[in-house]
């Protein structure tokens, strides 16, 4: 391998970001009171668990440890 070809980089390097586009696309962590995901009818709350879990469909999301 000669000089020339060492310092060229192998993969040809981006400096812009693509655009991900609108706002609406980005998600943000569940929390307490947000729409449950699953049913859409009820909303998340904590249960003895430490989960976020829905009354109405029953879905959880544990997320923590200890």
């Amino acid at each position: 391998m000669d000089e020339k070809t060492a310092r060229q980089p192998l993969v040809p390097v981006a400096l812009e970001l693509e655009h991900i586009g609108p706002e609406k696309h980005v998600r943000h962590p569940l929390r307490r009171g947000d729409v449950c995901p699953a049913c859409r009818s009820a909303r998340l709350d904590y249960d003895g668990m430490l989960n976020l879990a829905c009354p109405q469909c029953g879905y959880a999301l544990g997320g923590c440890f200890s």
